[in-house]
């Protein structure tokens, strides 16, 4: 493969992230944003499982430091949320492609309330906030993304030749 090509699959990988970082940005109000889903990290997740040569933690870092930084949480906390959900990625990425798209999906929810659950550590320990309902919500709304997210990126990722 030339160079030329792997650089443009780089391109059009950052471009997808960046698409998603703006869904992510899209002003809300202050109720719907307490159900927004979590775009880029579906978005790392696909491009982890199926590149996993690519994508990996230090693209996870990169995104969850942007994301912390546009969101004003504490500088980190998706970060590392982002990390460990590539991490686990890249240890089970072979098992996860070859599974149905039902089980990917559970896999994904899991990876999700995991991130929820470090949300919802920092919020009691920096704001001694206990959260409510609303804020678990998000996790389920952004897994019904998934079953629409994962063949419109492997179509993509396919019609490009990105490898």
């Amino acid at each position: 493969m030339s160079v030329h090509v792997q650089q443009r699959g780089y391109y059009l990988i950052i471009l997808t992230l960046v698409i998603a970082l703006i869904f992510n940005y899209l002003p809300l109000s202050e109720q719907a944003s307490r159900l927004r889903p979590d775009v880029l990290l579906i978005v790392l997740i696909y491009w982890a499982m199926a590149l996993p040569n690519r994508v990996g933690m230090l693209t996870g870092l990169f995104a969850g430091l942007l994301m912390d930084g546009a969101t004003s949480n504490l500088m980190g906390q998706h970060a590392f949320v982002y990390v460990i959900s590539l991490w686990v990625i890249s240890i089970y990425h072979k098992r996860l492609r070859v599974i149905s798209r039902w089980n990917q999906t559970l896999s994904v929810i899991l990876l999700l309330l995991f991130g929820k659950l470090v949300d919802a550590f920092v919020l009691g320990v920096t704001h001694a906030v206990i959260p409510d309902l609303k804020f678990w919500a998000s996790p389920f709304i952004t897994v019904f993304i998934w079953p629409w997210l994962f063949p419109f990126l492997r179509n993509f990722r396919q019609s490009f030749r990105i490898s």
